[in-house]
């Protein structure tokens, strides 16, 4: 009697592949293509911060605003659809599990300092502009989200890893703000910028991972904008604890993570994985497959098996 097959004999290794760095190098090309349109749409059709302090008509926040938002998310859910992408960039109705306080507990912290904002800092905006003007942030989040957490995320995991895509995309996200430099932003506000913005990105990208989802991180970023454009209206004085819960909020992220993670393995302990060696748990989520049309860069890979 011949001795059975071992389940991992015959399985291919995916392994490091040259074709896979001129698929990072269109990913990258075509995030800053669509995050790009979005700032500059944006950007030449608004004043600036300062234009959201003054009472707008909610048909100036939908000119200057949405209709340049909704043309920037087309196009990047054009190229989500294009790559048959929906499920992989999370425009999915995330499972009830643990692992959606994530995204919950920021979102509600979120739109609690939202409603106070909105009260004490257009407290004679027209009716309907606090809607609208949330309406158009959420287009905002849409946008960059899609860009960010979805299209270039996902694709980078496709390539690498896990962690460099979460790094990587964050990074890049950051960068994007440096655009203020043409708009006359100083050197220094620009970094500053920079940098929560490549926190933020983390932080998102790890409610994008954690939960499976790309709505919480979709639905964060816009409650942030629209906290960030609400503050800029109202003395620091008169914050009080408004102003603590949007920080709150993020840097809650991780804790939950962290406490999730060992509630999931505990005593310390890693989960078996049968793989190749070298292979590496993961850590924000279960295992997924990387069949796609991009080869898989890296040293070593996870096993697939034949087609």
């Amino acid at each position: 009697m011949p001795p059975k097959e071992s389940p991992l004999e015959g399985a291919k290794t995916i392994t490091h592949a040259p074709e896979a760095h001129l698929g990072m190098a269109g990913l990258i090309a075509a995030y800053f293509g669509v995050a790009l349109t979005n700032i500059f749409a944006s950007r030449f059709l608004a004043v600036g911060p300062e234009w959201f302090s003054q009472a707008a008509t909610p048909e100036d926040v939908v000119r200057r605003v949405v209709l340049p938002e909704a043309f920037a998310g087309t196009l990047a859910l054009a190229i989500v659809l294009r790559l048959g992408w929906r499920r992989g960039c999370g425009f999915v109705v995330p499972p009830l599990r643990l692992g959606l306080l994530v995204g919950l507990l920021p979102a509600c912290l979120l739109v609690v300092a939202g409603v106070g904002i909105a009260f004490r800092g257009f407290p004679s905006a027209q009716a309907g502009f606090v809607p609208t003007l949330l309406l158009g942030q959420f287009m905002v989040g849409f946008n960059e989200e899609t860009a960010s957490r979805g299209i270039l995320l996902y694709g980078l995991e496709r390539l690498r890893s896990r962690r460099f895509a979460l790094m990587l995309s964050s990074v890049l996200f950051g960068v994007t703000h440096l655009v203020g430099l043409a708009f006359g932003w100083s050197l220094g506000e620009s970094l500053n910028r920079v940098l929560l913005a490549t926190i933020l990105g983390l932080m998102l990208g790890v409610v994008r991972l954690r939960t499976g989802s790309i709505w919480f991180p979709i639905a964060i970023h816009g409650l942030w904008n629209f906290i960030v454009l609400g503050a800029l209206t109202i003395p620091k004085s008169e914050l009080g604890p408004l102003a603590a819960l949007p920080v709150l909020a993020v840097f809650s992220v991780p804790v939950i993570a962290g406490l999730l993670r060992l509630s999931e393995h505990p005593r310390g302990r890693r989960p078996e994985l049968v793989g190749t060696r070298g292979a590496r748990p993961d850590l924000l989520r279960p295992d997924i497959s990387y069949r796609g049309p991009w080869p898989v860069a890296g040293r070593r890979g996870p096993t697939v098996p034949p087609a």
